[in-house]
């Protein structure tokens, strides 16, 4: 079986296997090991459960220890929409208890507002390539399982993409020093009717972990992704820039005990470090056509596939689909008629 290898960067190998490794990772013997596990392994029979119809299930990790729920992954991926949207439309404030699976973590709420389009917030989510330039405490992760649902999609909502992310992680607080590694199905749909994206991460228990890292947990991540127009005024023009006003939640189990306060705190710090991240990646990208079709391109290739991708074995095989992209911003005179509201600020389409 072939493996990928990678720079610091990631690289995509002939079979679609995308990985990521941030430099000097792999000088921990612990991590070294467990990518050269995951990249010599074949997890397709793992996601397979015999189903006649070719649709991956996965095992959705739920409540305490090694209890998990058994799902397709059409299923399991509506059961974490589902989630992070009840959440997400109840919070009342920063902190909330998550005590629907029985115990009292914590839940760290954050709410921003970036000149990026939601596609490229939902790239950086998606891809591991993205991930890893965007999360600071990725140190590897890698791309098992790609999947388009099935099934009927809700009114008014896209069909959920799925993908299930390896990932190795290290938080860097004082009490949490060691890295841990997570397996997560990653998802996401699009309410066409308000133009708002969802995206939901949970954690699955088919990968094992290998010997020297702890297993962490996601017990639940997401995202509410809203477009609007950024109005930025200067003394003589005003700009209407693509903008997403960001509602995020996030709850993870780092398994080691430490105070709840102090991981929520550095928790939220990395949130917001990823959204600056994003805005330094993608807030000048429409300056440059080159750079724009790029990334387009990626945001075709990662979030609007179409076709299934079982491991590195697996089809790369993608169908076209339209995609929205980012504009360059408008310019108005103070003088001249009308608003920037009136200005055609919508994204173009890639047919």
């Amino acid at each position: 079986m072939s493996t990928v290898h990678s720079n610091k960067n990631g690289r995509e190998d002939h079979q679609g296997a995308i990985e990521y490794v941030a430099s000097g990772a792999l000088d921990n013997k612990d991590v070294s090991n467990s990518v050269q596990f995951v990249r010599e392994t074949d997890f397709s029979e793992c996601f397979s459960n015999g189903d006649r119809r070719g649709i991956p299930h996965v095992t959705l990790d739920i409540g305490h220890g090694h209890h998990g729920k058994l799902l397709s992954i059409d299923d399991a991926a509506r059961f974490a929409l589902n989630k992070a949207q009840r959440v997400i439309d109840d919070y009342h404030n920063n902190f909330l208890d998550l005590t629907e699976d029985g115990n009292d973590s914590k839940l760290v709420v954050s709410e921003t507002t970036i000149t990026v389009s939601p596609e490229s917030i939902l790239l950086a989510l998606m891809s591991p390539q993205k991930r890893g330039k965007t999360d600071t405490s990725v140190l590897y992760t890698k791309q098992l399982l790609q999947h388009c649902s099935s099934s009927q999609a809700q009114s008014n909502y896209s069909a959920p993409r799925s993908r299930v992310l390896y990932g190795i992680r290290k938080f860097g607080t004082s009490l949490l020093i060691h890295p841990r590694d997570f397996c997560e199905l990653v998802c996401w749909e699009k309410d066409h009717s308000s133009d708002v994206y969802w995206y939901a991460s949970h954690s699955i228990t088919d990968v094992p972990h290998t010997h020297g890292l702890h297993r962490g947990k996601v017990r639940i991540m997401g995202m509410k992704l809203e477009r609007t127009d950024v109005h930025r005024r200067s003394f003589l023009h005003e700009q209407v820039l693509t903008g997403t006003k960001v509602t995020a939640i996030l709850s993870i189990d780092p398994n080691i005990w430490m105070p709840r306060f102090r991981f929520n705190s550095h928790m939220k710090s990395l949130l917001d470090k990823f959204f600056q991240n994003c805005q330094r990646l993608w807030g000048q990208v429409d300056k440059s056509k080159s750079s724009a079709r790029a990334h387009e391109e990626e945001i075709r290739e990662n979030l609007y596939f179409e076709e299934n991708v079982m491991t590195a074995t697996g089809s790369s095989h993608r169908r076209s689909s339209k995609v929205h992209v980012l504009h360059k911003p408008a310019t108005t005179n103070k003088s001249a008629k009308g608003t920037a509201n009136e200005l055609d600020t919508k994204p173009s389409l890639i047919q």
